[in-house]
């Protein structure tokens, strides 16, 4: 289990479609997540969310590509076309 776990970041590229590990911005988000390494993760999920590589970065160029959609906007016309 150990193993799988330090092995887990560098097999990233086999195990995403070409779509994610195309990304750079978003492979090094995931690496942050999970990596094995205490000194290579995120501190914190605030951190995760607001540093340079992080969430928040992520969504910006989601944005500018206007490849973004708000969660909850999402939801809000699911459940309008529900009634």
């Amino acid at each position: 289990l150990l193993e799988a776990k330090r092995s887990l970041v560098h097999r990233l590229p086999q195990l995403l479609p070409s779509e994610v590990t195309c990304n750079e911005l978003l492979m090094n988000f995931l690496r942050g997540l999970i990596a094995a390494d205490p000194l290579r993760r995120f501190l914190s999920a605030e951190d995760a969310d607001l540093v340079k590589e992080g969430a928040a970065s992520f969504h910006r160029q989601l944005i500018v590509g206007g490849l973004a959609s708000e969660y909850e906007n999402e939801i809000r016309a699911w459940l309008e076309n529900l009634e």
